[in-house]
């Protein structure tokens, strides 16, 4: 791979050149991240510590599962119970107002522990590799697993962005992310040891008190990396070992930490996107490599999401890839069957979402064929989706009954959530391409929504926010555009009901899209 072509395949890494401290703009942007930490500090007197997260408590998915009725199922529900008086589009207003929000009355504040200062990051160890950057900057990286969960998106940044307390709910430990893997790599590639130290601080500046040295320093480390990062992407081999696609994938890490900019984020995760085309399904081989292919499903899919295209995850050689790397436990992993079929229905979804919207496009002109074709397509998945919901309810009879209740985890809640979430979407897609059975289909949704916003009350995490504020823009979404799905036109022309379908389901994208 030439330079030429190396740089046009991989657009995501931007260096602008040195800058020195004698720079006025690098020193303008030291006095405004300082004005900014200031502020920060007085508002969170009393919350510089880590938070030990421990364990997700239970909730109680089966009662909220089971608590649709007797004898129905989320694939057909009747509306008995179900509240269908009238509603207004007016609703749709403050379908997102939710959104990145966590439930305070049933969540413990974050500000609960005394202030923890942190030794001084500038101090040198005299300890060498890993242990030294940890000794240097009082941080593990291994506390930013949580960032490499499968709900990760942009929508992470701007939920921060609304409420700056939520970063403090972030730092924990999780058994499977390729971050436990990172200590043994140091060493081995200059570019990854220039990214590992770089988030490590930048991380260490999060959650400590204002340092305009620290914040310089932070941004030199950043540009280094930076350069290290576009230096290996011009090397054939380079750009093909797994330890640039963790580099890439750990600066989408950094850039959570930036309130408000999620720009640099897109780039780097279309640019682990890059990297994984170019490494193929075939180079996945070691659990190293599996760990990384695994915290990138997830990021993947909701670009496509924000996009409105085809997750690339959802070709055969990636499917593929994915089912091979499910593993029976006696606890819900992302390793789980389960699990992996559940977030398979939700890769599919976002290209569903984006044919739907060209077949009742002016363009598409409601082709029948084409209608007819997508409606099959759309029930073959839907079905999927209400297998995989009755797959779980029977895991967690199963291990009721057998006196060892499922420990169900922020894995398998996550899980039940994305599919019901998918369960809904595919439900409006129906109602969308059906016209004759968009009432039904409507009752049925809604009654979906529903239990999202229930299984939402059951107690969670701290870090629960990140995956229900997802659950929550859709199901409100889904919600506060009712009215118009409920309308009867039975009594216009196809032209008319057909039209009114596109603008249907044009208004129901425009307002899945704000998250």
């Amino acid at each position: 791979m030439t330079e030429t072509s190396a740089q046009r395949a991989f657009k995501f890494i931007v260096v602008n050149g040195p800058n020195t401290v004698e720079d006025p703009g690098v020193r303008t942007a030291i006095r405004k991240q300082a004005a900014r930490d200031v502020v920060a500090a007085r508002k969170k007197v009393g919350n510089r510590n880590r938070v030990n997260l421990g364990q997700y408590p239970e909730f109680d998915a089966l009662g909220v599962l089971q608590g649709l009725g007797k004898g129905r199922n989320l694939g057909s529900i009747e509306s008995a119970g179900l509240d269908t008086g009238p509603s207004t589009e007016a609703t749709q207003a403050i379908v997102w107002k939710r959104l990145g929000q966590f439930d305070r009355v049933s969540q413990p504040s974050v500000r609960t522990q005394p202030l923890r200062v942190l030794p001084s990051p500038l101090a040198v160890n005299p300890t060498s590799g890993y242990e030294a950057l940890q000794a240097k900057y009082s941080f593990d990286i291994s506390d930013l697993s949580n960032l490499t969960t499968f709900s990760i998106s942009r929508s992470t940044i701007a939920a921060i962005t609304r409420d700056s307390d939520l970063l403090y709910t972030l730092p924990g430990k999780q058994n499977a992310s390729y971050l436990s893997l990172v200590p043994a790599r140091q060493g081995h590639k200059p570019y990854l040891d220039a990214v590992i130290e770089c988030v490590i601080a930048k991380a260490r500046s999060a959650f400590s008190p204002p340092n305009a040295g620290f914040a310089m320093r932070v941004m030199k480390l950043h540009t280094r990396a930076l350069r290290a990062i576009q230096q290996a992407v011009g090397d054939e081999k380079a750009s093909r070992d797994a330890d640039l696609l963790c580099a890439v994938q750990m600066l989408s890490l950094y850039e959570i930490f930036l309130s408000g900019k999620p720009s640099g984020f897109i780039h780097h995760v279309n640019g682990s996107a890059n990297l994984m085309r170019h490494r193929s399904p075939s180079s996945f081989t070691t659990p190293y490599e599996q760990m990384l292919f695994l915290a990138h499903i997830g990021l993947a899919h909701s670009e496509a999401f924000y996009k409105g295209e085809q997750c690339y995850l959802t070709q055969p050689e990636w499917i593929s890839l994915y089912e091979s790397l499910a593993e029976e436990t006696p606890d819900l992993t992302d390793r789980s069957p389960e699990v992996i079929r559940m977030r398979i229905a939700l890769l599919h979804s976002t290209g569903m979402i984006a044919a739907t919207s060209r077949a009742l496009s002016s363009e598409g002109q409601g082709d029948p064929d084409m209608l007819l074709a997508l409606e099959l397509k759309t029930r073959e998945l839907r079905q999927g989706v209400l297998d995989c919901i009755e797959e779980y309810k029977d895991r967690l009879l199963r291990t009721t009954l057998s006196g060892l209740p499922e420990k169900q985890s922020a894995t398998g809640r996550e899980a039940l959530g994305s599919a019901l979430e998918c369960l809904g979407l595919y439900k409006r897609m129906l109602a969308a391409l059906s016209e004759p059975n968009r009432l039904v289909l409507e009752v049925e949704c809604q009654a979906v929504a529903l239990t999202m916003l229930q299984l939402s009350e059951q107690p969670l995490g701290r870090q629960s926010w990140i995956h229900t504020s997802i659950e929550h823009g859709v199901a409100l979404t889904i919600q506060g555009t009712r009215k118009s799905w409920e309308e009867d036109l039975c009594d216009r022309s196809w032209a008319e009901r057909r039209l009114a379908s596109r603008k249907r389901w044009k208004s129901f994208c425009g307002y899945l899209m704000q998250g």
